[in-house]
Parts: C-alpha cells; sequence; structure tokens
C-alpha cells in the first residue's frame, strides 16, 4: 500500500500561505533578527532537499508565505540600501 496523502481544499492552502505570510511581517516589525534567522533556517531546508534530492514540497503553506515575506523584506532593504 502506498502512502496516502492529504489534500486540503485551494482556498485554505492559501488561507494557510496568507496566514504565515502576515505572522511573518509582524515578526520582521517587532523582532527583525528572530524573523530573519527563520527565513534562513526555511532557506536552509529548502537547500538541503535540494542537494539531497528529496521532495521540497516540505515547506507547509504557512511556511512558505513566511519565506515570502522574509525575502519582500530582504529584497526591499537592499533596495533601499542601494537607492
Amino acid at each position: 500500500m502506498g502512502a496516502e496523502t492529504r489534500h486540503r481544499p485551494r482556498g485554505a492552502t492559501v488561507a494557510l500561505a496568507l496566514l504565515g505570510f502576515a505572522l511573518a511581517a509582524v515578526m520582521l516589525v517587532l523582532v527583525p533578527p528572530l524573523a530573519l534567522a527563520f527565513g534562513l533556517v526555511l532557506v536552509g531546508v529548502l537547500i538541503w532537499t535540494r542537494a539531497t534530492h528529496q521532495d521540497a514540497g516540505v515547506l507547509t503553506p504557512p511556511a512558505a508565505g513566511f519565506l515570502a515575506a522574509v525575502v519582500v523584506y530582504v529584497g526591499l532593504a537592499l533596495f533601499y540600501a542601494v537607492g
């Protein structure tokens, strides 16, 4: 027997990703170093799964939303630092 997979409705997945994004946005305002550290850990997880040829779907929707917010934050910080 194969492993069963659990599928969420698309709306629930989007809502969870937005929740992760919102959590990161709040953390980036209140405690930026901690939020950046979490983002760095998530990037490490992605790199590790790619290097070991594992499923890159290990990031849950909230984690993906969190990582997206951190990437936006870092991108804006670099944009303002350079410009």
